[in-house]
């Protein structure tokens, strides 16, 4: 699944009416959109706002995204700290004591009461699971005392729900949540709101990018396969939660609205008997402006914007770098991201810091975004991708290196 690096912009820039955060929290305002987005579900851990849905399943509905109460009670006494919904089944954990009991629920054609307890199935407090379509396993986060407040990656058995270790996760690695997405690839996002990829062989993190947006407690967090985006039922406190659409090219975090009161919720799912979206187009200004951030399938004018940035406008593209141009694709069956695209031609190639000539540090600019040290812009990959291969390599690096040695002209630069 081709994750491309995360695009910069300015701290928390308003493109047309979504407010998008940049690793910078969430500000003290926050632009509401009614945008298209299917029907999710979830269990509602806490209600600290009163609502009468604490100990439910709740689905959250749009254009409004306030929760109620939907289907099934959770069982009498359980604690459920995480969920997961897949192939017709919700599978569940509740804390209890040393042990962690674990529930299946058959969620389509069961009864309210046909929860299968499995008591004891783990001595780790599960965090958070998902369901990997996939491979049609269950991956969790685990803790418990022996582990000192910190965290680990387990597969789980699906029949006695028992959690196998993969890796215990350093302590700068908090994940509070985890979710599946495209060919059993699985992210992870911690407190700080940043998005990891995590092997499910090893249980290895790679860091992705940061959303900018702060957590705290149980988060719920699912992948829309039709979409290609993540929802994120996101909880940091009785006055700061919401529902938000995480975009896993650009790694941008939308905020659409708050979720009720207080409520915090877990297990999130694509309820796949929901209503149908109306499904839109995002305009993404690739680190420039753009006057009309989206349009939906329903919209009278559908007319596709113009954007502003470094370089002359070239028009709307299906991937930050590279992709391929679309100028009027009608109505969309998903949900779909366009990325502005600009000449380049104002940039000196190899010329990583502007300062109008070719350096050692514009080599080694270009070494440390090779080796993932450093960010990959779309503007970054015009000036140094010297090679023509749409990103940033060892091979831009020594080109690079080449002429500010004077070992080659600039001339060599143009790819």
């Amino acid at each position: 699944f081709p994750v491309a690096s995360r695009i910069a912009e300015p701290e928390n820039a308003i493109i047309g009416n979504l407010e998008i955060f940049n690793g910078a929290g969430a500000p003290a305002t926050r632009v509401r959109f009614a945008p298209s987005y299917p029907e999710i579900g979830a269990m509602c851990a806490e209600d600290t706002g009163d609502n009468g849905t604490e100990g439910r399943f709740v689905g959250v509905f749009p254009p409004a995204p306030v929760m109620v109460a939907k289907g099934y009670p959770l069982p009498d006494g359980a604690n459920m700290l995480a969920g997961a919904y897949g192939e017709g089944y919700y599978y569940a954990y509740s804390f209890d004591g040393e042990y962690t009991d674990y529930y299946t629920l058959p969620i389509y054609g069961g009864a309210e009461n046909d929860w299968v307890k499995t008591p004891d199935a783990t001595p780790y407090t599960i965090l958070s699971i998902s369901y990997d379509d996939y491979t049609g396993s269950l991956y969790a986060v685990v803790s418990n005392i022996e582990m000192m407040g910190d965290r680990g990656f387990a597969k789980i058995d699906r029949t006695t729900g028992a959690a196998e270790l993969i890796k215990l996760f350093d302590s700068g690695f908090m994940p509070q949540a985890i979710a599946f997405g495209e060919r059993g690839v699985c992210y992870g996002l911690d407190f700080a709101g940043d998005v990891y990829l995590i092997d499910t062989e090893t249980g290895e993190p790679t860091y992705l990018f940061s959303t900018g947006v702060s957590c705290g407690g149980s988060q719920g967090l699912v992948y829309d396969f039709e979409g290609k985006v993540f929802y994120w039922l996101q909880y940091f406190d009785a006055e700061d939660n919401g529902l938000y659409v995480i975009d896993p090219v650009s790694g941008r975090a939308f905020f659409i609205d708050v979720i009720g009161n207080g409520m915090k919720a877990v297990g999130a799912y694509i309820d796949p008997d929901g209503d149908t979206p109306n499904y839109a187009i995002r305009f993404d200004a690739n680190g420039g402006r753009t006057d009309k951030a989206m349009i939906f399938n329903d919209d009278a004018d559908r007319s596709f914007p113009t954007a502003t940035g470094k370089g002359a406008f070239l028009g709307w593209f299906t991937a930050p770098v590279g992709g391929e141009r679309v100028e009027d694709c009608g109505v969309v069956s998903k949900d779909l991201v366009l990325y502005a695209h600009y000449d380049g031609s104002t940039f000196m190639k190899g010329d990583m810091d502007k300062d109008g000539e070719i350096s050692v540090n514009d080599a080694l600019m270009a070494l440390r975004i090779a080796a993932k040290l450093a960010e990959e812009t779309y503007e970054s990959v015009l000036i140094g991708d010297v090679d023509g291969d749409d990103t940033i390599t060892v091979n831009d690096a020594l080109k690079i290196l080449r002429v500010a040695a004077k070992l080659a002209d600039q001339s060599s630069l143009e790819a």
